[in-house]
Order: C-alpha cells, then sequence, then structure tokens
C-alpha cells in the first residue's frame, strides 16, 4: 500500500477502489501514465530494492544467505546486503511483455490467486537469488 500511495502522490495516477490488474492495463494502455510510473521507480529505485531486500530500522537485513542443494551436491553463498542491492539493482526499470515492471533484476506484479480475497491485490516481487552463484 506504502508503493501505491506514493506513486499516487509523486505521479498522479488514481487508481483508489481499482483492482492491480485494471490498473497494470490502464498503466500499459496509457504510455504518458506508463512513462510516469517508469520515471518515478527508476528515481526511487534504490529505496524500493533496499526496502524489498534490506527492510528498515533495528531489524534490517546486513547479509543474505543463498543455499542450494541439487542431488547429492549442495553449495552456498554469503553476501553483504548491500552487494546484493547493487546487484539485484543495477539495471533499468522497464515492462516486461507481460506488463509487469522490471525494477533492475527484480519483477514486481500483482499477487493475484486466493480465491479472490483482498491479499490478492497485493504486489509481489520477485527475485532468483540463485543467481548471485554467477555474480562473481
Amino acid at each position: 500500500m506504502l508503493l501505491y500511495t506514493l506513486i499516487h502522490r509523486n505521479v498522479g495516477l488514481d487508481f483508489w477502489g481499482e483492482s492491480l490488474g485494471e490498473l497494470f492495463l490502464k498503466v500499459l494502455n496509457s504510455s504518458v501514465k506508463r512513462n510516469s510510473i517508469v520515471k518515478w521507480l527508476e528515481a526511487n529505485k534504490t529505496l524500493i530494492i533496499s526496502d524489498i531486500l534490506k527492510g528498515r530500522g533495528k531489524f534490517a537485513a546486513e547479509w543474505m544467505l543463498v543455499a542450494q542443494k541439487a542431488n547429492a551436491s549442495a553449495r552456498w553463498i554469503l553476501k553483504p546486503m548491500n552487494y546484493c542491492v547493487n546487484y539485484f539493482g543495477n539495471e533499468a526499470v522497464q515492462i516486461t511483455a507481460r506488463g509487469n515492471f522490471k525494477i533492475g533484476k527484480i519483477t514486481m506484479q500483482r499477487k493475484g490467486g486466493d480465491g479472490g480475497r483482498k491479499t490478492a491485490q497485493m504486489l509481489q516481487f520477485k527475485i532468483n537469488p540463485a543467481a548471485l552463484f554467477d555474480a562473481e
């Protein structure tokens, strides 16, 4: 909801009472609104990615541990969170072919599912943490 409020205040996109699906459709159908949101996301990308991965306050994460077990072998990697924020946020903001926003290497989409409950209207952020294995 915080991201909605920030977009509404800074971009002027009014979507209260609309579903996220309708919002994403309206954004994709209006190049002016689409460009405004992409510009705003680009300007606030570091803060958004930091909030997603690290959090804020006294419980903010300082490290990211990724463990992977495939068949009989296992591997793990431990990286400082600032490295991860830079790694996942190092690319431009773009709109995918399916109409989702990609903020660096993080995909932002409407959660969906949940049998029509209110939680289906939330945003979902997806990363591939195993990509850190190839980052070195």
